[in-house]
């Protein structure tokens, strides 16, 4: 095979808006003339799109693909007019240090993206077009929160919401400076909070297709007020703490509601900041955003 896609979509995530089920559905449905990279096929050392194209992001560890640009688009399309390339981590981290959420939100993404880009269009393939999910502030931190106890860092939650404002989770500004990178397409959006009703638009976004089967549990475990307690207890008993465990001892059920982070009055403060980002990214040139209709 000697063809060049003639699309690529570079899907972002973001972290904790269903990314993995999203990717998990599409892997699954193996749509036609579609090549799907994902997770699984981008995170070995060697594999990542950085690496693959030329530009490790750590120069001193990262191994550099001796095909061209060129050998690796047709390589990774394997025929297939539509390559999908899905990995949320290549936006950047989901945090720094112990527990703090990266400000500005993906500040790292503009430079990797750009890098992409470039060397697609110097292989000869398209502009890259961009798909990316967004989520309330107050939902993302605690999803957040949560992924940070399962990766080992028990962190008190009073902790976390103070390193981590709200406001800090701009949406809006994000997105322009995905809109301004070169080489860029389109740039599509959608909120987490509407994606089992417009899954067939996200599917169609991103590879061409509704006919896609969504996964039918959840990808990701949520955690209990119950198994959050009990993480919590044993960090301040200062014994053997695995959250995973006390998941599955602890799981969340009618009776045993998902912990949350905020308040009444944050979760209201949330949604009103959230709701005035969606308004301005709805009319923001050069940004298409999937909607319930």
């Amino acid at each position: 095979m000697t063809t060049l896609p003639k699309t690529i979509v570079l899907h972002l995530g973001a972290h904790k808006t269903a990314s993995t089920h999203l990717q998990r559905s599409l892997a699954g449905a193996k749509p036609d003339d579609v090549a799907l990279f994902g997770p699984p096929q981008l995170r070995d050392s060697g594999d990542s799109l950085a690496e693959r194209f030329g530009f490790p992001l750590d120069p001193t560890t990262g191994a550099v693909s001796l095909m061209s640009g060129r050998e690796v688009l047709i390589e990774m399309a394997g025929g297939a007019h539509r390559l999908v390339l899905s990995d949320e981590n290549f936006a950047g981290r989901i945090q720094t240090g112990w527990g703090k959420i990266p400000t500005p939100l993906y500040f790292t993404a503009s430079k990797r993206i750009a890098a992409l880009s470039q060397a697609v269009i110097a292989a000869g393939g398209p502009k890259v077009d961009l798909c990316l999910a967004i989520r309330d502030p107050a939902g993302y931190l605690t999803s957040c929160y949560s992924q940070i106890l399962h990766g080992g860092r028990v962190v008190q939650p009073a902790k976390f919401m103070a390193k981590n404002a709200l406001e800090a989770i701009d949406w809006v500004d994000y997105v322009r400076r995905l809109r301004a990178i070169p080489n860029i397409s389109s740039v599509t959006v959608w909120r987490y909070e509407d994606y089992a009703t417009i899954f067939g638009q996200i599917c169609k976004a991103v590879v061409g297709t509704t006919a896609v089967p969504p996964l039918e549990t959840r990808a990701q475990v949520r955690l209990s007020r119950a198994a959050l307690d009990a993480v919590l207890i044993a960090k301040a008993n200062k014994s053997e703490n695995n959250v995973a465990a006390a998941a599955a001892i602890f799981p969340v059920s009618e009776t045993s509601p998902p912990f949350t982070l905020y308040d009444d009055a944050s979760q209201a403060a949330s949604d009103t900041m959230y709701a005035a980002q969606w308004h301005q990214l709805v009319r923001m040139d050069g940004v298409t955003c999937l909607q319930a209709r």
